[in-house]
């Protein structure tokens, strides 16, 4: 018993700490221990604990944004988890204000991000952003997509926005969500309709510039990560909405280039729109026709 006193005062006592004092290399040293190899079982346990401990605090955000401001990897992953477990957790519970801090230093934090951060941070980091939009966008983060389109459209934050813009796509998806209710998934599905011609677009201009220049204007990785949206769009959104001429031109010049994974993501797409049922029927001819 006193054995078990002793171990949850050390365990409050370092959560006090890292709170309190901003302790950050005692953190970083403690998640390359966790995700280190030759670590107990116990040991792992306890630090995971630590690490739950700290997440549940009622001023964890604070924390989190110290975090990201820290020269460690593991760090910055973390503060990063920590703020996905507000959004998850006590988001309905933040001021309108303190919501508009986070969701701005989380955005400013991916725009300064450094292009060597690892991809599995930076998907992280925009998946969070994701969830804010979601539950905020339009009434409170009205610019969320104007975000995206100025970093698409900017060279040095192309690949970034088009991260963003995948996490969007994943989380926007009409699935199951506990985490809302019914009357605010309603309205997210009927304000996003009103959105997704502009996003569609956006998808369509950056594939065509990418065939129009040969991947000079748009590198063949973004012009790749542009098809997985639009696949994934394709899974759920009505075939009207993003069925043109110019959209098939694309996929098929897509199809015919010379860079494999472009031409199966291209060839996936087609297959997408073949494999539904409700083939706009001014497109049949269209398609039968390339």
């Amino acid at each position: 018993e006193d054995k078990g006193r002793a171990h949850s005062l050390t365990w409050c006592g370092f959560v006090a700490l890292l709170l309190d004092k901003m302790d950050l290399a005692t953190l970083d040293q403690k998640l390359k221990l966790f995700f280190g190899n030759g670590l107990s079982s116990s040991d792992r346990e306890r630090i995971e604990q630590e690490m739950v401990a700290i997440k549940q605090e009622p001023n964890a955000f604070q924390f989190a944004g110290q975090c990201l401001q820290f020269p460690s990897e593991y760090v910055m992953w973390f503060g990063i988890s920590v703020f996905e477990n507000v959004l998850l957790s006590t988001w309905g519970y933040l001021s309108n204000d303190v919501k508009a801090d986070i969701r701005r230093t989380l955005v400013q934090f991916l725009r300064d991000s450094p292009d060597s951060l690892p991809l599995m941070i930076r998907k992280n980091l925009c998946k969070v952003i994701a969830l804010a939009a979601k539950r905020d966008w339009p009434e409170l983060f009205p610019d969320a997509f104007s975000i995206i389109d100025e970093m698409v459209h900017s060279p040095s934050h192309r690949t970034k926005g088009l991260h963003l813009l995948q996490q969007v796509a994943e989380t926007f998806s009409p699935v199951q969500d506990g985490t809302l209710s019914s009357n605010r998934l309603s309205a997210l599905k009927e304000n996003f309709k009103i959105q997704l011609p502009q996003t569609l677009n956006l998808i369509e201009s950056l594939l065509e510039s990418s065939v129009s220049s040969n991947f000079q204007n748009v590198s063949v990785s973004d012009s790749e990560i542009a098809l997985e949206h639009l696949l994934q769009f394709l899974g759920w959104i009505p075939l009207n909405q993003v069925l043109n001429s110019r959209m098939m031109f694309v996929l098929f010049s897509m199809i015919k280039c010379r860079q494999e994974d472009l031409s199966i993501t291209a060839f996936s797409c087609i297959n997408e729109i073949l494999a539904k049922n409700d083939i706009p029927a001014e497109f049949e001819k269209f398609l039968l026709q390339i």
